[in-house]
């Protein structure tokens, strides 16, 4: 074999080599791509154990649309509990401050009809009805008024 054919032949075998380098490259490249786009659709922390704790200024729940329908947060530097029904009127809130924590349930026009207040002299029940007047019955009229 001379020399030319020698080179003729290194210059085939190195163009062969290059091609299954490309092609290695390229399987690689879809292997890794692939591999981060299933990371991205793999349920998080489904592999891992779940987290001792989570510190937050406040979680927001929403709805299929994104409209909040809750909130756990801090509101006036007081802890907070809103939900809200699917015309965004508040329906249930829960709020602490330094004297006293309220729960109120609201009717769909988002007026309070029961509340719940702790107090320093003592728990306060009271109901409303649509005009805002206070409700008596039976139960309010034997002592736990």
């Amino acid at each position: 074999m001379n020399i030319e054919q020698r080179l003729s032949q290194l210059e085939k075998e190195l163009a062969a080599s290059k091609r299954r380098h490309r092609w290695t490259l390229s399987v690689l490249l879809l292997i890794l791509t692939l591999g981060l786009l299933t990371q991205g659709y793999s349920s998080p922390g489904a592999d891992q154990p779940p987290l001792h704790e989570v510190r937050a200024q406040q979680f927001v729940l929403v709805d299929e649309r994104g409209n909040i329908r809750g909130r756990l947060g801090m509101i006036d530097n007081e802890p907070t509990l809103l939900l809200r029904d699917e015309h965004s009127e508040i329906r249930i809130g829960r709020r602490t401050d330094r004297y006293s924590t309220f729960l109120g349930i609201n009717d769909v026009r988002g007026e309070i009809r029961l509340g719940l207040r702790t107090a320093r002299d003592g728990p306060v029940l009271f109901l409303q009805d649509e005009r805002g007047g206070e409700v008596t019955g039976p139960l309010l009229d034997n002592g736990l008024r």
